[in-house]
């Protein structure tokens, strides 16, 4: 019989099936209960930049905001144009992948054909900026 779709040949069938008790558990979690859990599994690293730190000579970060697969989100303030933007940064072995990075300028030229006030505009290389105080945060 053939390997089903989750079937790991890594994994134990009973670790597989504690793998799977573990993140239904999870995907039952309230957002506060969620963040303990991943937090107590070390599945949590410090952000990559930290509060007032200067990027590129221009961006002066203000929060961390939360991390994806491709990289970290943070609040920074444009030091240049005088604004508050959202800067998404790639981790460093996505960066260093062309394909990843010919996928992440992709994923910006996709979001930004999406016109909406909740939406914010981004730009390869520079961040996402909010045109309202309010708008992305």
């Amino acid at each position: 019989m053939g390997a089903g779709p989750h079937d790991n040949p890594l994994l134990s069938s009973e670790q597989q099936r504690r793998v799977s008790e573990i993140l239904t558990a999870a995907l039952d979690m309230d957002a506060e209960s969620t963040e303990t859990f991943v937090s107590s599994a070390g599945a949590t690293a410090a952000p990559a930049f930290s509060a007032d730190q200067v990027l590129a000579g221009r961006y002066r970060i203000v929060r961390f905001i939360g991390r994806g697969g491709m990289g970290e989100v943070y609040e920074a303030h444009d030091l240049e144009l005088n604004e508050r933007v959202a800067l998404k940064t790639l981790r460093p072995e996505i960066a260093s992948d062309q394909r990843m990075v010919s996928r992440f300028k992709q994923e910006i030229h996709l979001a930004r054909q999406i016109t909406h006030p909740n939406v914010c505009r981004g730009n390869p290389g520079r961040p996402a900026q909010a045109k309202r105080p309010n708008e992305c945060w």
